[in-house]
């Protein structure tokens, strides 16, 4: 699969479908505190796609954090139509931290 260019997110934001569709999206909130990125809904996020989703399919991205500071830690919150798996919180790439990455999907 082509890996395109990852979606950089310095903020709190909702993501679009392109930027999750995208596969790779970094945080750096670089303002001292936590970040929450939304996803887009799942419907915006099937409109995008070449094919349609059916209930019961899947697809993964990642989420980078590379923020060295201990107070950014981001996180990944629902939107409409979603079924998350795995850890929603991304700890910053600082000193005493064990992860700085999460699969999504």
């Amino acid at each position: 699969v082509p890996q395109g260019a990852p979606t950089a997110k310095t903020v709190s934001a909702t993501l679009t479908a392109a930027e999750v569709l995208a596969g790779i999206i970094t945080i750096n909130q670089g303002a001292g505190a936590t970040s929450a990125q939304q996803l887009p809904t799942a419907t915006d996020l099937d409109t995008a796609m070449a094919s349609a989703l059916a209930v019961g399919d899947a697809f993964d991205f990642s989420v980078i954090n590379i923020s060295t500071v201990a107070a950014e830690d981001a996180s990944i919150t629902t939107n409409a139509g979603w079924t998350l798996g795995g850890s929603m919180v991304i700890e910053s790439n600082d000193s005493d931290r064990a992860r700085s990455s999460a699969p999504g999907s």
